[in-house]
């Protein structure tokens, strides 16, 4: 079965015959997969049905529930939500999860929190290569933030919640961050939902998104309205991202590349002031995948204080660069900006339009999980 088989790779003690009972253990992360949900944008089903699963410390990969998450995360203690971008397996998924939360607790300090790895049904390979299915796989990642946005809901208000988003991660992140501000998302508006005095931020690691999209009346234009703060993470560097405006008409230079033009910053007001870049170009290099980044310890220690808070505040070890190295005709050189709390919108008026669908089968996920190979960690480069 799949505890059986991940237990080599994903336990890092010997397993405690009861993890209730296990006093010296961390409490461990939580897996969240949306792939038994709809995955055609705009067809979403009146009741989420996660599919949840829970790592401890000292015990294995084993199945959950919605109704144990909520029981089991601390609401004392911040939350992050990791999302991963395109052309991940749930092997891979797996694995980075594993990695991931070593990494984030190393930049922690042994302060508490609360781990979620939400995964979405990204993975292609044989068409990794077509604009086509970089498109899709984008519109597919703009869908699983309306689920993003329902988990989210479903967590203890009064945990601050950061949102960690690699490549497409963080067009799910933008997406769920504008649904939850009201903006629909392929023509689904959001229910009505009692304001909450939730803390939340975000972390853009290598932002496959343009970098107008959160803009007021864009296609993410409401996102920034529910964050304290968003830490944008620049690689001018990055390979794959030198190729992002090639993949549309409708694809201009990424987040992560340009960070917010001075066009933007005009665009967005004093909700520019909540974007806040950091150059890891020289940390990280041209390499995309995500691995690159949680085998640097110096990135995990950097977003730390967006990670664990207090929300909005900027920590006294984030080297936050208002301007970089780019072409002249960039316009994202800018007076440095501070952060600051603007309130939430008011109730909005929008009709809901959830369209009844029936779930998709939970079976291929289920066989996908319980034959997951054993994979070697990555190493660092």
């Amino acid at each position: 079965m799949l505890a059986g088989l991940l237990s080599m790779l994903l336990a890092v003690s010997p397993a405690c015959a009861d993890d209730s009972q296990c006093e010296t253990c961390s409490p461990g992360y939580w897996v969240v997969s949306t792939y038994a949900m709809p995955q055609h944008p705009g067809v979403c089903p009146k009741q989420y049905c996660f599919q949840v699963y829970r790592k401890s410390a000292c015990g294995k990969l084993q199945r959950s529930s919605m109704s144990q998450l909520q029981h089991g995360v601390d609401p004392n203690a911040p939350t992050c939500i990791f999302v991963h971008g395109s052309f991940v397996d749930i092997d891979s998924a797996l694995v980075d999860a594993h990695h991931t939360y070593g990494w984030l607790k190393q930049g922690g300090n042994g302060r508490p929190l609360n781990v979620i790895f939400f995964v979405w049904p990204s993975s292609d390979a044989e068409t990794i290569l077509l604009p086509t299915k970089v498109i899709e796989n984008g519109l597919k990642a703009a869908h699983n933030g309306i689920y993003l946005s329902a988990l989210i809901d479903s967590l203890p208000p009064s945990s601050p919640v950061c949102m960690l988003g690699h490549s497409h991660g963080t067009r799910v992140i933008a997406a769920g961050l504008h649904f939850q501000g009201g903006g629909p998302i392929h023509g689904v508006s959001p229910p009505r939902r009692p304001q909450t005095c939730r803390r939340m931020r975000a972390v853009f690691a290598a932002a496959a998104i343009n970098h107008t999209w959160m803009n007021p009346e864009n296609r993410y234009g409401r996102a920034l309205t529910q964050v304290d703060g968003v830490l944008n993470l620049i690689n001018h560097r990055d390979a794959a991202l030198t190729l992002y405006p090639l993949v549309s008409p409708t694809y201009g230079r990424s987040l992560a590349k340009t960070g917010l033009t001075n066009f933007d910053s005009r665009q967005l007001g004093p909700y520019a002031n909540k974007v806040h870049n950091l150059n890891v170009s020289p940390i990280v290099g041209v390499r995309h995948i995500w691995s690159t980044y949680y085998t640097r310890p110096e990135v995990s220690r950097l977003i730390s204080g967006y990670v664990y808070g207090p929300a909005g505040q900027r920590p006294h070890n984030l080297a936050v660069t208002p301007s970089f190295e780019l072409p002249e005709d960039d316009e994202s050189a800018g007076p440095a900006k501070m952060a600051i709390h603007l309130p939430l919108p008011e109730e909005l008026d929008e009709p809901v339009a959830i369209v009844d669908a029936s779930p998709v089968s939970a079976e291929a996920i289920e066989t996908k999980l319980e034959s997951a190979p054993l994979l070697v960690p990555p190493a660092a480069e």
